[in-house]
């Protein structure tokens, strides 16, 4: 298997695409390409991604997306998910919260629909918390709004560059 840059690209916008939407921690990530934590966050962050060996391509692949073809995962991912800082997670979250009291979600049903423990949600919120990424983006999905939109809101500059070059095209991508 050779994979050139883009592909590289490709596949490491695919892993940080699925390892939130699927609430994956990086170092279960990375401990498939026999690495650690701090190696998978500068790698899902550069430019240009390392080509990694490929047994490790295939190692993070059976592991965030068993059984989906490789060739599947080195296209455009249907999004690419931007880092937030601290000061960005704490605004959405509090975006989050206006939409879930206007909404009538209960803490409880939030907590539980984005994968975190019980009344999780009403604790993050009582300290004045930053969720993570992958919680942000569940929450929209939950709460049915659109992320690009909440990206805008706490200041990511251009949302509309986080789309996968085809995303709406390659319907075969989706896992």
């Amino acid at each position: 298997m050779l994979v050139d840059n883009e592909m590289a690209n490709n596949f490491r916008d695919w892993e940080r695409y699925i390892r939130i939407t699927r609430r994956l921690t990086g170092t279960e990530v990375a401990r498939q390409a026999d690495r650690d934590n701090s190696w998978l966050s500068r790698w899902e962050r550069m430019p240009q991604a390392t080509i990694l060996e490929p047994w490790q391509y295939l190692k993070i692949r059976d592991y965030i997306a068993p059984g989906v073809p490789m060739r599947s995962l080195v296209k455009p991912a249907p999004m690419r998910i931007p880092f937030l800082d601290r000061e960005q997670r704490k605004k959405a979250a509090a975006i989050l919260e206006r939409n879930r009291i206007a909404k009538c979600v209960a803490n409880f049903t939030l907590s539980v629909k984005i994968g975190m423990s019980p009344n999780s949600w009403a604790n993050l919120i009582s300290i004045g918390g930053a969720p993570s990424e992958s919680t942000i983006y569940l929450a929209c999905k939950v709460l049915g709004l659109d992320y690009k939109e909440l990206l805008k809101e706490v200041g990511v500059n251009e949302p509309e560059n986080c789309n996968g070059a085809a995303a709406e095209e390659h319907t075969e991508n989706q896992v």
